[in-house]
């Protein structure tokens, strides 16, 4: 209880800002295993198992304590989604402001000279970009083969059937604007039969996808 409640909470707000050393999580996650096998600092006790077992969830024979490493990026990538979420608070202007001001926070760069924390989170949005694929509204800024807009777990992009098929042709190509459904015919002109499935399966498509 003193590992989790207390010791592995002490980082959690710089861990939500900064991306901390390997050395740093070394060190730290070294000195949790210390303390777990002997509670006298000036003692040196066996450790039966290795450090990252420890941090294995109980149904797999660990104790659950938190692989720091991971739980900083988590900490970071959840920063980035709020940045996401919520474009108008006081750090995402910031932010924006300093780091992207004509860019969105998914595609924006390092950039010169980059703050210890925009670096930090810059690193993260890969991990956001894993998870997460575009909702269809309008699909104008979408496009049908770069951005992840299929709902398929992975890549998230359709197969794409062509070689010199058209670089950019946006899904708003692929909606009747007046109808607000899908245009079938074009659909299952361009995309292969297990993609064709999926983009009419699409709930947006049903609600209006005009209206999105």
């Amino acid at each position: 209880m003193l590992i989790k409640a207390v010791a592995q909470a002490i980082p959690t707000y710089a861990m939500s800002i900064f991306k901390l050393p390997k050395d740093l999580y070394s060190s730290v996650q070294a000195m949790f295993n210390r303390f777990w096998w002997s509670h006298d600092p000036n003692k040196r006790k066996i450790h039966w198992v290795g450090g990252g077992k420890l941090c294995d969830p109980k149904d797999e024979g660990g104790l659950g304590f938190r692989n720091m490493a991971c739980f900083n990026d988590a900490m970071l990538a959840k920063q980035v989604w709020r940045l996401l979420q919520d474009g108008t608070s006081l750090v995402a202007r910031f932010l924006k402001a300093r780091h992207y001001p004509s860019a969105h926070v998914l595609s924006a760069r390092l950039g010169s000279n980059p703050s210890y924390t925009w670096r930090s989170l810059h690193s993260m949005r890969e991990v956001i970009e894993q998870g997460s694929r575009w909702i269809v509204g309008n699909g104008e800024t979408l496009n049908i083969w770069t951005t992840r807009w299929i709902p398929r777990p992975g890549s998230f992009r359709p197969i794409l059937r062509f070689p010199d098929a058209e670089a950019d042709m946006r899904v708003a190509d692929l909606i009747d604007k007046e109808g607000g459904c899908w245009k079938e015919d074009v659909v299952r002109q361009i995309f292969l039969s297990v993609d064709v499935d999926i983009i009419l399966r699409l709930h947006s498509a049903r609600r209006g996808l005009k209206t999105g």
